[in-house]
């Protein structure tokens, strides 16, 4: 499970990352660099709206790219989703994809937290049906 900080700084990072390239015009980024800075941006961006990005579809972190570029639209993320191909977008879901299973299958049950559908969270579906 990573710690306060690990989660901090994936927060902040794309954004400095990409405020650092903006003020000195660096764009040299490969489209696979940029495709994970966007991955990440989303992810971030996500987290700062209250949702959780494991839960999210690939058009759903599309939507929230859209969001970024609409109202920052001098970042890296922005410039590279508004001359996306349908190839880069197609990768972009795929690789999206990919991150939500790799982050699925580190879930435990028993560290679901708590939602609307199950607010006590922060145990597995026996020991919540056992509480009732």
């Amino acid at each position: 499970m990573r710690d306060l900080i690990g989660w901090e700084l994936e927060d902040w990072l794309p954004h400095v990352e990409d405020e650092y390239r903006a003020k000195r015009g660096i764009f040299e980024m490969n489209k696979a660099q940029q495709r994970e800075m966007a991955i990440r941006a989303t992810r971030s961006q996500a987290r700062k709206q209250g949702i959780e990005p494991v839960d999210m579809t690939s058009e759903d972190a599309l939507a929230i790219l859209d969001d970024i570029a609409r109202s920052e639209p001098s970042l890296v993320v922005s410039h590279w989703y508004s001359e996306a191909t349908d190839n880069q977008i197609a990768l972009f879901k795929r690789e999206w994809k990919a991150w939500v299973g790799s982050q699925t299958e580190m879930r435990l049950p028993h560290m679901a937290p708590p939602t609307p559908l199950n607010p006590g969270g922060w145990g597995t579906a026996s020991e919540r049906d056992a509480q009732k």
